[in-house]
């Protein structure tokens, strides 16, 4: 027994449905599976793209070193620090994906990252229709590049030759092993892993590195304050006052939404319904400071943002999501440098490791 859609073959999983086995794991998704390609290239289709900027020397060549290694049927990581461009890097490979009539899709975890990224797309390919589907976006699933959550590629099978699976050490992929066989069912050819934080089996892949940024200047490596819980307290205050354009990460949403009642500063979590006008708000330099959980460690950008983290010691934060709230910081060529905090309340060595990662790039 073997579930067509998740792989599943756990018996118990299965239930019988109008005289027909289901499998429980994956039922919710089985009413949206396409049966037929959503790709059907217009006449006029030109994958050509533009770029209001040149790309570095370091990003001209991963960027062809990516495509080489797809060519020769091979999966890629591409380990980039955060801020180096990855999403650059991936315009040639898409280019020269669409020219061979191949189809290509990009995949990404996290919903708000999807609309940004397509968004973005369909500024430099501005002769390819670039479709975002996730939710709220799925009645219209049909372009030349297909940009969505790792939830819908339950809809496609077999229908990619190549996909790029960005930050697939996010949830709600990573460890997701239904989400993780939605990728490979929708996959007949290559897989392009994104990310600044691979785990060891990604690194066993063929890699391509780039740790520098695109402007030239160096990774923030964070200031590491061991003390005791109320110190940490009485020294975030200070750094409050001291910095504007704060983003102060905490490890619980009980805990952000105390610390903003105590210090008059909004706050945002899973559970924040004006989310977009809260982000909105702090881009436009309305609050000089904003809590938050993890929710913002990835896939957002402020510029001349500074950041510190509240007991990064916490089992919640791990050293992939120190390191990505760590690259919130100098992603901007107008604002390459920042500050950067990690309070913790005892020597952790998830912590050291970060700090020896982001050395380690800028080495």
């Amino acid at each position: 027994m073997n579930c067509p859609l998740c792989q599943n073959t756990d018996k118990r999983s299965f239930i019988m449905v109008n005289d027909e086995l289901r499998c429980r794991r994956c039922i919710t998704y089985q009413m949206g599976i396409l049966e037929k390609t959503p790709f059907s290239y217009a006449e006029d289709s030109d994958p050509e793209y533009t770029l209001p900027f040149e790309l570095s020397e370091a990003q001209k060549k991963l960027a062809s070193d990516v495509a080489f290694y797809v060519e020769a049927k091979q999966d890629v990581l591409v380990y980039a620090a955060c801020g180096a461009g990855k999403t650059e890097i991936i315009l040639d490979l898409i280019q020269a994906t669409i020219t061979k009539g191949k189809t290509i899709c990009i995949a990404i975890p996290r919903r708000q990252v999807v609309l940004e990224l397509s968004e973005r797309l369909s500024n430099y390919f501005q002769k390819l229709k670039v479709i975002p589907v996730c939710e709220g976006y799925t009645s219209d699933i049909s372009g030349d590049l297909i940009v969505c959550t790792t939830h819908q590629l339950f809809r496609f099978e077999k229908m990619f030759d190549v996909i790029i699976l960005d930050e697939p050490d996010a949830f709600p992929y990573v460890n997701n092993e239904l989400l993780q066989s939605f990728m490979k069912r929708a996959s007949r050819g290559n897989i392009v892993y994104l990310t600044a934080t691979p785990d060891e089996s990604m690194l066993a892949l063929k890699t391509v590195t780039l740790f520098k940024r695109f402007h030239g200047h160096p990774l923030l490596v964070p200031t590491c304050i061991i003390h005791f819980s109320w110190i940490l307290i009485y020294r975030l205050y200070h750094i409050i006052k001291r910095h504007d354009h704060l983003l102060i990460f905490v490890p619980t949403i009980h805990l952000a939404k105390r610390l903003s009642k105590v210090f008059r500063i909004p706050c945002i979590h899973s559970q924040t319904d004006n989310k977009q006008e809260l982000l909105d708000a702090f881009r436009k330099h309305e609050h000089r400071a904003l809590f938050t959980t993890t929710i913002l460690e990835r896939g957002v950008t402020f510029e001349g943002v500074n950041i510190c983290v509240l007991f990064a010691n916490d089992p919640l934060f791990s050293k992939a999501s120190l390191i990505q709230i760590a690259g919130r910081v100098g992603r901007s060529s107008k604002h390459p440098y920042g500050y950067g905090y990690f309070l913790s309340t005892k020597v952790s060595k998830k912590v050291d490791a970060c700090l020896d990662i982001l050395n380690m790039m800028n080495a």
